[in-house]
């Protein structure tokens, strides 16, 4: 027989024993039966070999000279508990009054002398088991704290019962929280969660209990530190149920996240999120009225990878030099676009005005950073401020105002904008149109008008769908103020679908009329974050089969961005669309930021002229000369051209003869509602163009 444990170690037994026969004769008996055995004549001896080997078990005499058993037993206890050295008391007859106090004092067993060696080795047998157990135990929970450690993970438990939560040291570390926290209730926890994550988790948490379709859960949210700012947290666990199926443990980790869900991606820096939520979270800490908003409007060049690589380093180099440079800053992120920058600053030991100090010195420091980039980059600026007292209901309206302003900067060549009562007007109206669209979207009040194109001067083929928008209240709304609005507020990819539907409506409708010929397509705009949506196919595809239409009867425009990425997605997305009968423009070539690199790598059919450069051509020799390198480029990629903005006679005739055979512009006709268009159609019919003559 070999004795070995779970882990194939040896097992040493230790038999401290003062009479040789006796000793001697357990020694012969232990070891036929596989196991090692070390001996020991007195407890002074015994503990040395403790100290320098520790064994498996010890068999214990208790009437050792000098040094008793039960006071061996004390001094080894000091060391090692009753699971990680089992220790078995040997005892004489009359030495049975102490055995009470030898139980007491941590054996874990006894036998009599004159003893029963089966007895013996099945009651050794059964707790070197149990130690080897409890080692295996002690081990596995090490190695995995380890790895908590390792992986920055807090551990949580949850008697259903009881409802009551307990927590590691780690997931107290991460909440800044003090060791009286350990135990909370539910209750405590979901307070400490954030506002809007409230509702979700506390509903998610009693679904989960009260009729549980899984033994696993999952979720993230947001949590408040003991300073009152917040962390993302994915939470995960497993539950143990009774045999009626009802949950009464839980138990998991919470790992902090919020370095994935606080970043801004493109930057480096802290999100909008983030600063919305250190918004919330310092109105306990800073006094009311007290902190005021600086933003930074950037306008740049970075259109490659390398450079938006080098733009996303001076972003990070920009954000960590003002901040450390200026004392009042007490913190800084990037807004909901890339090239916005929003400064927290505490005016709490100022006054109600932006400190000039400040202003010049975060200028200089933008300025610097800019400086040192400018072989890289070219980079502008303007900004806006709001001050303190300004500061209106909310973090989103106190941005987005804050933002108006540097745009105001920005539109009027000034350095910086201060939001006053003045602004405030054009703000409210911009919120009015925010707080309207959503309706004005669903109840189909923005609508499609349509802007003929026109092929040599002569023959309609196609219309252009632009957004129009007549509101009760407000009046006409110029598409230059609400559909930046729409992007900003998220509604824009819902007011795409909606003007998409309607004008295929207006389309489908002339072409069963026979107002229009058949071929007649129409144009209409979207942004490349739409395209390689999942469900973009679908929608084209059963939008045109709604209106008992053919791809060819749809013009895809690709809206140029300043941060659109050519990527494998985007390619193949269009190249299917192509495929399939779609026909694909590049909308406003020239005035984006990578044309060039995407009409060489992704499959568009056409290019459009941007209306800016038709308008200086005649005018400008150096506007003139880029529009013959656009049709150039175009004719050498075998790509159909379209311009657009065309008023003059004059225009049309000079792109005419410039290779360009397809116009669009007020000359021939301006965008139309329904009732319009059909009485242009009307003068016009069949799209067969016979005047010359400017159509208002």
């Amino acid at each position: 027989m070999n004795n070995t444990e779970a882990n194939d170690q040896p097992q040493h037994i230790l038999i401290v024993e003062d009479d040789i026969p006796s000793r001697q004769l357990m020694l012969r008996r232990l070891r036929n039966s596989g196991w090692s055995v070390m001996e020991a004549a007195d407890g002074p001896s015994a503990l040395t070999i403790i100290g320098q080997q520790t064994p498996s078990a010890i068999l214990l005499d208790m009437g050792l000279p000098g040094m008793n058993g039960l006071e061996v037993l004390q001094q080894i206890r000091k060391n090692h508990t009753s699971l990680t050295l089992p220790v078995i008391m040997v005892t004489a007859f009359d030495e049975k009054d102490y055995l009470v106090q030898a139980l007491a004092d941590g054996a874990n067993d006894f036998v009599n002398k004159p003893v029963d060696f089966s007895i013996l080795k099945a009651r050794l047998k059964a707790h070197l088991d149990l130690s080897a157990t409890s080692q295996r135990f002690i081990n596995l929970q090490a190695r995995q704290e380890l790895i908590l450690r390792g992986a920055h993970d807090g551990i949580w438990e949850l008697d259903v019962q009881s409802q009551q939560l307990r927590h590691s040291q780690r997931w107290l570390d991460l909440l800044q929280c003090h060791n009286n926290l350990k135990n909370m209730s539910i209750a405590q926890w979901i307070d400490r969660i954030h506002p809007q994550d409230q509702q979700h988790v506390e509903q998610f948490i009693h679904d989960f209990i009260a009729n549980p379709t899984s033994d696993t859960l999952s979720l993230d949210y947001r949590i408040r530190r003991e300073d009152g700012h917040y962390l993302w947290i994915h939470t995960r666990g497993a539950a143990d149920s009774n045999p009626q199926g009802q949950l009464t443990y839980i138990a998991g980790t919470h790992t902090d996240i919020s370095k994935d869900r606080y970043q801004h991606r493109v930057t480096g820096l802290a999100n909008i999120e983030y600063l919305s939520d250190y918004w919330l979270s310092i109105q306990s800490l800073i006094p009311e009225h007290s902190i005021s908003l600086l933003a930074i409007l950037l306008d740049h060049n970075a259109s490659t990878p390398d450079n938006r690589n080098h733009y996303r380093a001076f972003m990070t180099e920009l954000g960590q030099f003002i901040h450390n440079k200026t004392p009042s800053v007490v913190q800084l992120g990037t807004g909901k676009d890339p090239n916005q920058l929003l400064i927290f600053i505490d005016k709490s030991d100022s006054d109600n005005q932006l400190p000039a100090a400040i202003e010049e010195l975060i200028c200089t420091l933008v300025d610097e950073i800019i400086h040192k980039y400018k072989n890289i980059l070219t980079i502008n600026y303007h900004c806006g401020f709001l001050n303190s007292g300004e500061r209106l209901a909310d973090f989103e309206d106190s941005c987005a105002a804050v933002f108006a302003a540097a745009e105001h900067a920005h539109q009027h060549r000034k350095h910086i904008q201060i939001f006053d009562k003045e602004m405030q007007n054009t703000f409210n109206k911009r919120k009015t149109i925010i707080q309207k669209m959503s309706g004005a979207i669903t109840h189909k009040h923005i609508q499609p008008w349509l802007q003929p194109i026109i092929m040599n001067g002569t023959t309609l083929v196609g219309f252009e769908a632009l957004a129009r928008w007549e509101d009760a209240d407000l009046g006409r709304i110029h598409p230059v103020d609400f559909l930046p609005l729409a992007e900003e507020s998220g509604q824009l990819s819902m007011l795409t679908k909606t003007i998409l539907d309607q004008a295929l409506h207006i389309l489908s409708t002339l072409i069963k009329q026979g107002t229009i010929h058949e071929q007649i397509y129409v144009s209409v705009n979207f942004e490349a974050e739409q395209l390689v949506d999942p469900q973009f196919e679908n929608l084209l595809e059963s939008t045109i089969d709604h209106h008992d239409l053919h791809p060819r009867h749809l013009s895809i425009e690709l809206i140029e961005s300043n941060w659109l990425d050519v990527n494998s997605a985007l390619r193949e997305r269009l190249e299917k669309l192509r495929t399939q009968g779609y026909k694909l423009v590049l909308d406003d070539f020239g005035t984006g930021y990578s044309s060039l690199s995407m009409l060489n790598q992704l499959p568009f059919s056409t290019l459009k002229i941007d209306q800016s450069f038709v308008r200086r051509m005649l005018s400008e020799h150096s506007t003139c000369a880029l529009v013959k390198s656009i049709i150039a480029i175009g004719k050498a990629l075998n790509l159909s051209i379209i311009a657009e903005g065309v008023e003059t006679l004059e225009e049309e005739q000079f792109l005419l003869q410039s290779g360009v055979n397809i116009t669009q512009g007020f000359f021939r006709g301006r965008p139309m509602a329904m009732d319009v268009l059909l009485k242009w159609l009307e003068d016009h019919p069949q799209g067969s163009i016979k005047e010359q003559a400017l159509h208002r």
